[in-house]
């Protein structure tokens, strides 16, 4: 479906594909705010209008579906370049047994040795 001739009712179908209430889409064009949700529903319930409320929402929804598809995309190949690092970085610190070797401490922590107490 193409866009409405109308620009009035083409804007009120962007609003509410949008998720704007009716009434509120039909008084922001310029209606009159009497009797608007009365001719607002009236207005949606046209065949032309409500087919463009339709297939704006349908194309917002396949956009939405795009760009989530991307991200996922774009998340799964940035973990696979992280997760390569970190295998090249585990390489690193292992010996010829296998064995973890840690890098020296900052100083604090678990490798410092408490003072010993005199009596």
């Amino acid at each position: 479906m193409a866009i409405l001739l109308n620009s009035r009712h083409e804007k009120f179908s962007q609003l509410v594909a949008s998720g704007i209430q009716p009434a509120a889409a039909y008084t922001s064009l310029g209606y009159s705010s009497k009797g608007a949700p009365q001719s607002a529903n009236n207005l949606r319930k046209r065949s032309d209008v409500r087919g463009r409320v339709d297939e704006i929402r349908q194309a917002a929804a396949n956009s939405t579906a795009a760009e989530v598809a991307f991200d996922q995309q774009r998340v799964l190949n940035l973990l696979d370049v992280l997760s390569h690092k970190a295998e090249d970085l585990g390489a690193d610190f292992r010996g010829s047994a296998g064995h973890v070797h840690r890098p020296p401490s900052s100083g604090g922590g678990a490798n410092r040795q408490s003072p010993k107490c005199s009596e």
